[in-house]
Formats: C-alpha cells, sequence, structure tokens
C-alpha cells in the first residue's frame, strides 16, 4: 500500500506522478487518488495527464496502447453502465489477469465455502479482464470514458499488438494448472507496487513482455502505477511535464 495521500496533493492540478523506483529498465511512478472511483475535479486533471502521456508514448516509439478492464472493478461506481453503453463499439472480449506473485488462477472449491465465518465473503481467486478488440481511435476514447473506477490496464506496444498478447498469455497461461481455466483467449500480467518495487529489473521485464510501458489503475495502491522498461524522462520533458526534486520527486503533468 502506498503512503497516504493528502488531500492537497490529490486535488493538485496539474496531475502528479510520483517516483517510486528509478532505475535502468525499471522505472515506477504514481499518480495517487483519494479513492476509485475518482471524483471531480481530480479525474479531468487525471483524464488530461494520461491523455498527454499515452498520445506522446505511441508518437516516440511509434507505439499503440492495448486496453484491459478488470471485470473485478467494474461494479465501482457507474462502471457497469458505462461498458453497457459502449460494449458493442468497444467489442470487448473476456481474459484473464494473472499476479505474477501470487497463486495461480483457479476456481472456487467446496473447502471455499466451508471454510467461511460468519459475515465472511469470499475472497477472489479469479480476476477477469475485457480488452478492447477495436481501432486504436477507439481503444484511446475507451480509455478515457472508463478512467477513474480503477478498472484500467492499459500496455504500450511498438510491435504488433497481437505479438505483445500471444506473449503475454504464453508466459501467465503458462503459470496456471492444466485444466479448463486455461482455455481463456488470453492472459496479461496484474502488478502492483509491492511486485513491481521488489522484482529484478530481468523479471519486470519478463513480465511486460516486450512492452516499453504498462499502465494500471491499482485499487490496491489508491492510484495509477506506470511501470516503464525504458527511460520516461526524455518523453516527460518533450510533453512539458515539469519535475518536482525532494523526497516527494516526481512530474507535474497536464495543461
Amino acid at each position: 500500500m502506498s503512503a497516504p495521500v493528502e488531500a492537497a496533493d490529490t486535488y493538485r492540478k496539474p496531475a502528479f506522478l510520483r517516483s517510486i523506483r528509478n532505475e535502468a529498465g525499471a522505472e515506477i511512478f504514481l499518480i495517487p487518488v483519494l479513492a476509485f472511483p475518482v471524483l471531480e475535479p481530480q479525474r479531468t486533471a487525471l483524464r488530461a495527464a494520461l491523455r498527454l502521456l499515452v498520445r506522446a508514448l505511441a508518437s516516440h516509439w511509434r507505439a499503440a496502447s492495448e486496453v484491459f478492464i478488470q471485470y473485478n472493478q467494474l461494479h465501482r461506481g457507474d462502471g457497469p453502465r458505462r461498458f453497457a453503453d459502449h460494449a458493442r463499439e468497444w467489442a470487448p472480449q473476456m481474459g484473464l489477469g494473472v499476479w505474477p506473485d501470487r497463486k495461480p488462477p483457479r476456481y472456487y472449491t467446496k473447502e471455499d465455502f466451508e471454510e467461511l465465518g460468519p459475515g465472511d465473503s469470499l475472497k477472489p481467486v479469479l480476476y477477469k479482464v475485457f480488452r478492447v478488440r477495436a481501432p486504436q481511435e477507439v481503444r484511446e476514447r475507451a480509455l478515457e470514458e472508463m478512467l477513474g473506477l480503477g478498472t484500467l490496464v492499459v500496455m504500450i506496444t511498438s510491435e504488433d499488438s497481437e505479438l505483445l498478447v500471444r506473449r503475454t498469455s504464453a508466459l501467465f497461461g503458462a503459470s496456471i494448472p492444466q485444466g479448463s481455466i486455461r482455455s481463456f483467449p488470453f492472459y496479461i500480467p496484474l502488478l502492483e507496487l509491492n511486485t513491481l518495487t521488489s522484482a529484478s529489473v530481468e523479471q519486470m521485464e519478463t513480465w511486460l513482455s516486450g512492452a516499453p510501458v504498462y499502465i494500471r489503475e491499482s485499487v490496491e495502491d489508491d492510484g495509477v502505477v506506470v511501470a516503464a522498461a525504458r527511460p520516461l524522462e526524455p518523453i516527460l520533458e518533450q510533453l512539458g511535464a515539469s519535475y518536482q526534486p525532494g523526497p516527494d520527486s516526481g512530474w507535474h503533468i497536464g495543461p
């Protein structure tokens, strides 16, 4: 869990990209939020910052963005309505998210129910995700529409998008025991700060499967996690972000 976020920081404009780890091949940032769903005016600032960042990344590396929606967080706010209103346009395909440092996904067992105490609820053991199967401009609109609910995962790729998804599927699908749960059409990584800060550069590079940047709305971290396998500083400077030095270092992004 990230450090507590002060209200003044939360509503700061432009959005603040806090530096968590600054190492060649493993740059980790967090855009802190007060809570999901993100309320105005922070959602506007967050949308503007991510729009600038994603487009700058795409331009710099001639890259595309793969957009995924985390099913387990879709209940927040008006997430179900937003998703339903655009489902036909987005052509979503269901796959599975996998946490590299947690037990592999599985189905609930009889023992899971038997171990429940009074008032207990079942803990998730399966993390479904929807892939937005639509042209790039539609994916960008989907990102902006769903942003702020805690549902988004975005992977920037300068290669063929299908190749990226095949790589993540081969890597994370192999971690799941044989059975029907391996029948999903694709698998992607679900990464949080604890995972990323404790990983080696080689581990992170493997998890990103060739993607230079990974972005995830992380309810676990009260913010948007940005993991970069390539240097982000030149791109941040190019889009006009201003650097804040000191113990709480990072970048202010936005108009």
